[in-house]
């Protein structure tokens, strides 16, 4: 029986959890590859499968903690951003999914960041990604919602915010 541990110095990551995602990414890439499709290179595996994991570990806390999505008004489109952070390798990935105000699905799109600084840049990341997938699809009634408070301040151009918020917002616009 596997002990019911996490990785060191990543609290969000269980083991059991990461056993059973790997298990589901190796089926996963092998359907890929059976219908010729593209597969990641084999060095992105790890990071890729620790942050499936540490997302899905977010979103059954969320549940469990009764956070829910809510809808938008009625023709505004919804951008939900997340990210995630490795320190011992510094790197993440981050994603993006806008919904219509019925909760349909529009889009989504989730990035690799081989190399980055630190969570809160991940997050601005996060928040640039969705705000780019936005306006290529010509969005121009949205709402953005981050579980990141920096983030959001940078974003809403918080003047009170201070130099780090205006150090993220150089990031979220360049």
């Amino acid at each position: 029986m596997l002990p019911d541990n996490s990785f060191p110095g990543m609290k969000t990551v269980k083991l059991k959890e990461t056993v059973a995602m790997t298990c589901w990414y190796l089926w996963w890439t092998r359907h890929q590859r059976t219908h010729n499709e593209s597969v990641s290179p084999i060095h992105k595996c790890k990071l890729s499968i620790l942050a499936i994991t540490a997302n899905a570990g977010k979103v059954n806390k969320a549940r469990m903690m009764g956070v829910k999505w809510t809808r938008p008004e009625a023709r505004v489109l919804k951008l939900n951003v997340d990210a995630s952070f490795y320190a011992d390798s510094c790197a993440g990935s981050v994603g993006a999914v806008i919904r219509d105000y019925e909760g349909n699905f529009v889009a989504a799109k989730s990035v690799l960041l081989p190399h980055v600084h630190s969570a809160a840049l991940s997050e601005a990341r996060a928040m640039r990604v969705g705000m780019s997938l936005a306006s290529s699809l010509g969005c121009n009634r949205i709402i953005t919602e981050s579980d990141s408070i920096e983030t959001i301040e940078a974003y809403s151009a918080n003047r009170d915010a201070g130099l780090r918020a205006r150090q993220f917002s150089q990031i979220v616009w360049t």
